[in-house]
């Protein structure tokens, strides 16, 4: 399209410079819990620092924090973005993106000790976020990120495969150090053997 004009005398711009409309679909968006990385262990009253990534073309308006106790099915859900606004004590900052994508870090110390979980409890959980697509009331499904699972324990089977795990580490750290030493044997040896030859 072209924008015309015409003064009072009638003379009108003769160079009208060209625009165009380039109509995109919207994209769904994508998010990733980035702490914790993995399945963990926990106690109770844990308190776990959530980190998550989220990116859509237009924008987030909903981010939630869903979560089921396996065994009875319990289900929680913790709205942490609402109208694409942060609840109390979360952060949520728009971060390096591009003309064509939105990026955005929430940062959040959850906290267990509400859910009220016992030791032998699982729990899974998953990040819901939903974009802000809204054509006369209609709006886009939310979109998951991956499952994640807490195994809760006790302070004591805490404390006990903390200590198991700093045992086997040392273990390692021992055998690298024999292997190191066996290694540092034979370089010598080598090198006295290659001095006496002729």
């Amino acid at each position: 399209f072209h924008i015309t004009a015409r003064d009072a005398d009638g003379f009108t711009n003769a160079a009208a410079e060209e625009y165009e409309v380039i109509a995109r679909p919207d994209q769904p968006p994508v998010v990733q819990i980035e702490n914790p990385r993995r399945n963990e262990e926990r106690t109770p009253d844990a308190v776990i620092p959530l980190q998550a990534s989220a990116a859509d073309d237009y924008g987030i308006a909903a981010f939630n924090l869903e979560m089921d106790r396996i065994g009875d099915k319990k289900h929680w859900q913790m709205p942490l973005v609402a109208g694409a606004s942060p609840a109390a004590n979360v952060t949520w900052t728009k971060t390096a993106g591009s003309t064509d994508e939105q990026r955005y870090r929430l940062d959040w110390e959850w906290s267990l000790q509400p859910m009220n979980l016992s030791p032998g409890d699982t729990l899974e959980y998953h990040a819901a976020v939903r974009d802000n697509f809204d054509l006369a009331g209609q709006h886009h499904d939310p979109v998951s990120s991956g499952i994640l699972r807490i195994d809760i324990v006790s302070q004591q089977q805490l404390a006990d495969h903390i200590a198991e795990q700093m045992r086997q580490l040392a273990q390692r750290v021992a055998q690298v150090q024999v292997a190191q030493s066996h290694t540092e044997q034979e370089t010598r040896q080598f090198s006295h053997d290659s001095a006496n030859k002729p």
